[in-house]
């Protein structure tokens, strides 16, 4: 499985390295223990759906009535619809400066 480099991949600008950057992630299929390259910290902000972040021995679940605050590194989640056909998270990245 490729390992995602977040959130780089959502930058349009590639010459461009904001210190702030905001993505409104939406997909319509399950996603099971990506694997992610978190290149800043980030606030997931659920609004359709739900999440896992797992980590040594124990699964951390979130949903939309509930937030997310991930320190750069790297991670393994799960992104699941609901009863919905779309998943939809605001994703607020911002760097170590601020």
């Amino acid at each position: 499985m490729p390992i995602e480099n977040i959130p780089e991949i959502y930058i349009k600008e590639k010459k461009e390295n904001p210190d702030l950057f905001v993505y409104d992630f939406k997909m319509t299929n399950d996603v099971v223990k990506s694997k992610v390259n978190l290149g800043m910290n980030m606030f997931s902000f659920l609004q359709v759906g739900k999440k896992q972040v797992h980590f040594a021995g124990t699964t951390v679940a979130v949903n939309k009535d509930q937030s997310l605050l991930l320190k750069k590194g790297n991670w393994l989640w799960t992104e699941l619809l609901d009863t919905e056909t779309i998943y939809y998270c605001k994703l607020f990245f911002f760097s170590e400066k601020n």
